[in-house]
C-alpha cells in the first residue's frame, strides 16, 4: 500500500512539474535572438556585443557613442540551430498538499519553435536521483530514481522567486 502511495506521489509530482514549467513565464517573455555586428553606425544601435545598452545611453561624447553603436539585435535563432541543452543541481518538486520529491540533478533538451513569435520552445526535462520518503520515484521504462517529463511547450521567460 505504501508503494502505491509513493507511486501516486511521483505521478502527482510529474504533473505538478509540467504545470509549474508552463506557468512560470513572466508577463513579457524575452525574445530569442542574437546580437550581430553591423556595418552602419547609429545611436539607435547597441554599444556592445551583448545588446544591453543602446549607444545613445552609453557613456562618452556623442562621437564616442556613435562609434560604439554598431551592434544590432536580430530576432530569431540561427537557421538550422534550434536545439539547446541545460543542466542543474538539486531539484525539489512539491504538491500543494506539501508532498515532495527531491532529485539530485536535472538535464533538459529542447528546440526553439519556428512559430513566428521568437518566444516558444519545446523541452523535455530529465531528473536523476529522485526520492520521496526515502523511496525512489521512477518514470516507467527509466532506471530507478529517474523521472522524465513529456515534451513541455511554453514561452521563454524569467522566473521570479517571491520572498515569503
Amino acid at each position: 500500500m505504501r508503494r502505491i502511495r509513493i507511486a501516486g506521489l511521483c505521478l502527482v509530482a510529474a504533473f505538478a512539474m509540467s504545470v509549474m514549467a508552463s506557468s512560470t513565464a513572466s508577463a513579457v517573455a524575452p525574445e530569442i535572438g542574437q546580437c550581430l555586428k553591423g556595418a552602419e553606425h547609429s545611436l539607435s544601435n547597441y554599444s556592445s556585443a551583448k545588446c544591453i545598452t543602446l549607444a545613445s545611453e552609453a557613456a562618452g561624447t556623442e562621437a564616442e557613442k556613435l562609434k560604439k553603436g554598431v551592434w544590432k539585435w536580430t530576432p530569431g535563432f540561427v537557421k538550422g540551430k534550434t536545439a539547446f541543452t541545460s543542466s542543474g543541481g538539486v531539484a525539489t518538486l512539491s504538491t500543494k498538499g506539501g508532498k515532495t520529491v527531491t532529485c539530485t540533478s536535472e538535464t533538459s533538451t529542447g528546440n526553439y519553435l519556428e512559430d513566428g513569435t521568437n518566444k516558444k520552445e519545446e523541452t523535455v526535462v530529465n531528473f536523476a536521483g529522485c526520492k520521496s520518503n526515502g523511496l525512489p520515484c521512477t518514470t516507467e521504462g527509466k532506471a530507478s530514481g529517474e523521472l522524465t517529463t513529456n515534451p513541455l511547450i511554453g514561452e521563454v521567460g524569467f522566473e521570479v522567486k517571491l520572498k515569503k
